[in-house]
């Protein structure tokens, strides 16, 4: 659904900037994985963090490049989201 996926973008996207003016910008990678990682938000009841946006929901549950496994495991109450 298109609409879903765009207000999903808009979302992380706004929730990156306001990441960055409250954390700070991750200044190496190290750093920039673990932003990504446990930076979380309350959106609906499920605490999201940017990379379950990004591979979770934006992708579809897709396994992110670096890891061995899905954002949403099949118990996830979150993988309705994708």
């Amino acid at each position: 659904d298109k609409t879903k996926l765009a207000f999903c973008i808009n979302l992380y996207n706004v929730m990156i900037r306001h990441a960055f003016i409250k954390v700070g910008i991750p200044q190496n990678s190290m750093n920039r994985s673990a932003f990504y990682g446990t930076v979380s938000y309350n959106v609906g009841g499920h605490m999201l963090s940017f990379n379950d946006i990004e591979h979770g929901i934006i992708r579809a549950n897709a396994r992110p490049p670096y890891s061995l496994f899905h954002p949403f495991g099949e118990r996830d109450p979150r993988r309705g989201l994708a």
